[in-house]
């Protein structure tokens, strides 16, 4: 969460209820058929390492999986506030939060995140989450993003919701439809 360049930092969720097997599908079918060329060196799917034909293509494929996304909008303007009060991991845990609650999940839910927190607040992180959100019987863990493919087409989503915001290019944010819902800070 650099202080300079852009305007924006926003995080996304996506929820999947019994579907990560087709995203995985999805990513090996392209690997080894469709973009087997352009994806031989790429390890993970990040927005920015991708062109803009594998944007829109897993973006578009995204469709082929019941799948709900919601990502939450922090003016960085806002930050220099935040930050007399807090650091930067607790503002990076209170739009988690805010976001979860904005959602309003009332079921469990394995909630799995890109390792941003020291690897020894894990579990302070889980419970500090759970003990603030009504969400029950719930599993929140940190996970390298190179490994969970979820977390890849989240940041494929918050991509495409930076896009939106900060360069005015509402291409991306356009495949996700009605399926992806924006909150603010």
């Amino acid at each position: 969460m650099g202080l300079n360049g852009s305007k924006y930092f926003i995080i996304s969720i996506l929820i999947i209820k019994n579907d990560s097997k087709k995203l995985k599908y999805i990513v090996k079918r392209s690997r080894k058929f469709k973009f087997k060329k352009e994806l031989k060196k790429i390890k993970e799917l990040k927005f920015y390492n991708l062109s803009k034909k594998l944007r829109l293509y897993f973006l578009n494929e995204l469709k082929r999986v019941e799948f709900e996304a919601h990502s939450i909008v922090l003016e960085k303007n806002k930050l220099e506030y935040l930050l007399q009060r807090k650091n930067k991991n607790e503002i990076y845990m209170d739009m988690v939060i805010k976001l979860l609650e904005k959602i309003n999940i009332k079921e469990s839910l394995e909630l799995t995140m890109d390792n941003f927190f020291p690897i020894d607040k894990t579990k302070d992180v889980e419970s500090f989450i759970l003990n603030k959100t009504n969400i029950k019987n719930s599993k929140i863990k940190q996970n390298s993003s190179e490994k969970i493919i979820e977390i890849q087409f989240s940041d494929l989503i918050a991509g495409a919701c930076f896009q939106s915001f900060e360069r005015k290019n509402k291409e991306y944010i356009k495949r996700l439809g009605k399926k992806h819902k924006i909150h603010y800070y």
